[in-house]
């Protein structure tokens, strides 16, 4: 019984601590760095899945549609798609926009050192 308390907890403790992290990796403006994101996550939803029973995962898959139902509906009130913008914001690495950003980035710094 120790023991599946004690995995219990490190359970508990781990979702939020891997919800932080992933959070943060969403953030970054990087379209890699979204998509490995969003690849833990359906990598991590699968493992659930799997450990399911065949009544649970028909309960998953019911709670499954009903929030990408939600999810679509919110996302259609949107203006834009929200990862659209950010691919449109975000000048892929290498690209002459990319370096423009770096360059002025460091003209700017340089400029606030000869002040």
């Amino acid at each position: 019984m120790r023991r599946l308390i004690e995995s219990l907890a490190r359970f508990s403790w781990a979702m939020p601590v891997l919800g932080a992290q992933q959070l943060a990796r969403a953030a970054r403006p990087s379209r890699a760095a979204r998509q490995n994101t969003s690849a833990a996550f359906d990598a991590l939803s699968l493992a659930v899945y799997n450990e399911l029973g065949p009544t649970l995962h028909s309960l998953y898959e019911v709670g499954d549609r009903l929030q990408r139902g939600a999810l679509g509906a919110v996302f259609s009130l949107l203006p834009c798609d929200p990862g659209r913008l950010l691919d449109a914001l975000t000048p892929a690495p290498g690209t002459r926009a990319s370096r423009q950003n770096l360059v002025g980035k460091r003209d700017s710094a340089e400029g606030d050192s000869h002040a």
